[in-house]
């Protein structure tokens, strides 16, 4: 039996997110590098619960729709490709909406980034060998223009190098890995990171309050 080709796996993980509650609505968007000029990534307006093979399309590495007959790709289009175009060995661009990771940085925007160490579960990220590393996760103001954001993010990846992922205020998470496996499991990770910070945060703020 043949194995599933890139499309069928993306939207395997699409359709686990959208089981765990990470894809609300039409929301999210998720993505591969298919050759070294196109990008496969989901189109607008699906609700992830029915997506499909036939709702992923194609597009160039600055966001142009290759061969449209009438698709809209995700609006956040260029978030990826800025991804792609920054680190080579990139090849899966995740995006998820959940209730954790959106609450987290709304909480957590005026600190500016989340840093996570001592954490077994950081040994998932890609190239992190020791529960002692330190994972940072930046917090992104939101923006409609996609232009603008890109800039920031452009600006953030020169002054700090390779990431594991950002999180964006009010918005959601953006993971990328080198598969569509490790960025599935890179979703998973931050999410178990976030929960554990809302929860930290939480116990913190009660045993303030007892005080």
């Amino acid at each position: 039996m043949l194995g599933k080709t890139k499309r069928e796996h993306l939207v395997e993980a699409v359709k686990f997110f959208s089981s765990k509650g990470w894809t609300p609505a039409t929301s999210s968007n998720f993505s591969f590098r298919e050759t070294s000029k196109n990008i496969v990534i989901s189109r607008n307006g699906v609700d992830k619960s029915k997506f499909a093979v036939n709702d992923l399309v194609q597009v160039n590495n600055s966001g142009g729709l290759i061969k449209s007959q009438g698709e809209k790709s995700s609006p956040e289009t260029l978030i990826h490709t800025c991804v792609y175009n920054q680190f080579s060995d990139v090849n899966c661009v995740l995006h998820t909406h959940s209730p954790t990771s959106t609450t987290v940085s709304r909480l957590c925007k005026n600190k500016g980034e989340i840093s996570f160490s001592n954490y077994e579960i950081l040994k998932a990220f890609d190239g992190i060998r020791r529960h002692d590393e330190e994972v940072i996760l930046p917090i992104f103001p939101n923006s409609d223009d996609m232009s603008e954001f890109c800039s920031w993010l452009g600006d953030y990846f020169s002054k700090n190098g390779f990431i594991h992922g950002i999180l964006v205020e009010g918005h959601g998470l953006y993971t990328w890995s080198n598969s569509i496996d490790g960025a599935k499991r890179q979703v998973e990770a931050f999410e178990f990171l976030l929960e554990c910070e809302l929860l930290e945060t939480s116990v913190n703020r009660n045993r303030g309050s007892g005080d």
